[in-house]
Order: structure tokens, then C-alpha cells, then sequence
């Protein structure tokens, strides 16, 4: 009966009576040092919000980009001290040693995000006007701000930081989708082409980083150059290849591009965002580091409290016709912050969606939540590509 219990998503279930309180946790010691990195971000903001309204239990700190964000932070009621400004990609070895120093916990709320092309819009509502169907907007990256660059090299920069600061514990929202190598996440970017794990033989005179192989370049410019040598035997890469004018103008610097130049997206062989997203979530996991990893599915701007969550693996939520596919984004903070202080969100990776609200009474007992769910996400998968 256990198994056939644990082969199911859990739902956590309330009485009417809890359904009307939010579970508390009572922290006997001091406040719980945290580090939210991405602060500014939809989602990021949020878990800082919930933290600073619970100091005796907390004490956060948010990084972020702009005056903008740090003036949200001090309105939620955030010291100057409790905001550290700076760009992860231009200096972020500095940055991230001011921002972990004395910390017990880091939240890492940052990601890729993509831009919908604006003329890409023009088919889209002519397929509306003309009841075709399967017609999307196609989307971008900001220069320098690819899924390699900022959910891969970003967040691991992130997890070395911690692990040197003594940091006790990280919570990486992540999302859906990341076993799907034809999920939509993975067919935007135009063409964000990602080549298999392996190598490619280009001839040419490459950068430094780039002399022993399809190696990844620095964080700042250009992912990774299609112009390479032969990478060693058991070198294990992918390369990410922003296939824009300004790509191309670097690499051809650097010698004649490499067979890679001209591959096209083709499905599985080439995994793009979610693939980054996974080498960092396996990256932490096997860091050492005490961790929690969440895969939200679909993230919406409503109000949280207010829906019963539900938890699963894998991407089965997605694979068997589940229809919670959603979750607002306060949700997926709450569950964040309840798991910096869980036993039982230790060392888990799980999947998270939500009911609509009124169809049952909204989780309020989030380790019963985790407690059901006992098995976590694989990462079987990136045994390969992780050592890239």
C-alpha cells in the first residue's frame, strides 16, 4: 500500500480549520541569515517580501540590479544593509562575496529571461483572424543574457560562492519541463542551438578558454564560439551557439566556424534552457550542499494562499495529462521560504503546481506537503553533460 501511495502526486490536504491559518515555524535560534539572489525578479521579490515580514525568524538579503528594485526592497521595509546592488555578470565575484558574507542560506530566484520578438506578433494574429492553428511568437535573449550564461555559469558561480562562504543551504527555483527535451521552454531563443554532448572539430585559432575543446567562454560575451579544435576524448561539452548577427561577427575573429555553425535546431539531440537549468540543479546536487530544488510549472501573478498545492517528479504532472499545470508565483515563495527552516525539505527536488482556488481548501501544512512526496527529481540523465 506504501508503494501505490508514493507512486502518486501527493495533494496536500487541510482541515477547514487549518485551511484558515498559515502554518508558522517557531525558530528558537537567532534569525536565519539570507541571501536572495535574483531579488528584483518577479518571483525573487516575493521570497524576499515573505522574509522581511518575519524577522525574528529571518534576516534576508536581496541582490539586485537596479535603483528601481533596491527602492521596492526599502519599501517592503529593507535596511540599506539588507540590499547589495550589482550585476552577477559584470562583477560578480565581488558581488556575490559581499552578498554571502555571514550568510546561513542562499535563494537563488535569477534565470534567463526570454523577449518575444515584436514582428513575430503579425503571423500570430493573422493565424486569430484566420482560425489558424499551432501559430506562436518567437522569442530571444538579451545579448549576454542566454540560458548558458545566466541558469548554468550564473548559478554555479552562485553555488561555489556559498559552498566558500560556509552558506548551510540552497533553494533553487528552477522550472517545469527540464526532462522534455521538446518542452516549448526549449524551442525558444532563435536558434540557441546546443550541440551534443561530445565534440566538434573546427579548425582555426580559438580564445585561450577555448584551446582544448568546445569549452564554454566567460561569463560576459559570447557563450561559446563555433570555431574550436578537437576536444579531448573524454571531454564531455555542449556548446551553446546564438546563432545573431553579433555571434557570428565574434567567431569570425576567431577562425572558420565549426560543422556545429550550421546545424538547426533538430529536437532532443540539441537541449537548450531546461538543460542549463538541470547542469546547475545536478551541479548542487552534488556540491554537498544541504539544497532544496522547485520546479514550477506555469507561473501566474495571482494571489497566493489561496490553492491547494501539488507536488510530483519528473515532469509526470506534464507526461500524464495532469490538468494543474499553474501556480502563482507567491505560492512558489511561500514554499520556498517554509523550506529554508524543513527538515524535510532537505536534500529534495520536486515538481509544484496548484489547484484553482475553491476546488480544496489551500495548503497550509507544507512539511505534510513534502513528507508524502518521498521520492525526488532524477538527474540521470546529466551524469554525462554535468562534467562539461
Amino acid at each position: 500500500m506504501a508503494l501505490a501511495a508514493a507512486a502518486r502526486p501527493f495533494v496536500a490536504k487541510t482541515s477547514p480549520r487549518a485551511a484558515a491559518r498559515r502554518t508558522t515555524i517557531v525558530c528558537a535560534s537567532d534569525p536565519m541569515q539570507v541571501v536572495v539572489t535574483g531579488a528584483g525578479g518577479r518571483t525573487g521579490a516575493l521570497v524576499m517580501k515573505k522574509l522581511l515580514v518575519r524577522p525574528s525568524d529571518f534576516r534576508a538579503r536581496g541582490v539586485v540590479r537596479s535603483d528601481k528594485s533596491a527602492a521596492q526592497l526599502r519599501g517592503w521595509g529593507a535596511s540599506d544593509e539588507q540590499i547589495v546592488m550589482g550585476d552577477l555578470l559584470e562583477n560578480g565575484q565581488e558581488v556575490l562575496s559581499k552578498a554571502m558574507e555571514g550568510a546561513d542560506a542562499l535563494v537563488i530566484a535569477t534565470s534567463a529571461v526570454p523577449k518575444i520578438k515584436p514582428l513575430s506578433l503579425i503571423p500570430v494574429l493573422l493565424a486569430k483572424l484566420t482560425g489558424k492553428q499551432g501559430v506562436r511568437p518567437e522569442f530571444t535573449f538579451k545579448a549576454d543574457q542566454y540560458p548558458e550564461q545566466i541558469d548554468w555559469l550564473g548559478q554555479k558561480a552562485q553555488i561555489d560562492a556559498a559552498k566558500a562562504a560556509g552558506v548551510k543551504k540552497v533553494v533553487i527555483i528552477s522550472s517545469m519541463g527540464g526532462t522534455q527535451k521538446d518542452n516549448f521552454l526549449n524551442t525558444i531563443g532563435n536558434g540557441n542551438i546546443l550541440v551534443r554532448s561530445g565534440h566538434c572539430s573546427g579548425e582555426g585559432s580559438a580564445p585561450p578558454q577555448q584551446q582544448q575543446g568546445c569549452l564554454v567562454g566567460p561569463l560576459r560575451g559570447p557563450s561559446s564560439l563555433p570555431a574550436c579544435r578537437s576536444a579531448p576524448p573524454d571531454l564531455r561539452a555542449i556548446i551553446a551557439l546564438p546563432l545573431c548577427a553579433s555571434a557570428v561577427a565574434y567567431a569570425k575573429g576567431h577562425g572558420p566556424a565549426c560543422p556545429a555553425a550550421s546545424f538547426r535546431r533538430r529536437g532532443s539531440p540539441f537541449p537548450t534552457l531546461q538543460v542549463w537549468k538541470r547542469k546547475a540543479e545536478k551541479y548542487l546536487v552534488d556540491s554537498g550542499l544541504t539544497h532544496t530544488i522547485v520546479h514550477p510549472g506555469g507561473l501566474i501573478d495571482k494571489e497566493g494562499g489561496k490553492r491547494q498545492l501539488i507536488i510530483d517528479v519528473d515532469d509526470k504532472l506534464i507526461a500524464e495529462g495532469s490538468k494543474h499545470r499553474s501556480i502563482p508565483r507567491a505560492d512558489v515563495a511561500e514554499l520556498c521560504v517554509q523550506c529554508l527552516l524543513l527538515p524535510e525539505a532537505e536534500n529534495r527536488s520536486v515538481d509544484l503546481v496548484s489547484k484553482e482556488p475553491g476546488d480544496a481548501p489551500p495548503t497550509t501544512d507544507f512539511a505534510a506537503l513534502l513528507r508524502e512526496m518521498p521520492r525526488n527529481c532524477s538527474y540521470a540523465d546529466m551524469d554525462a553533460t554535468v562534467a562539461a
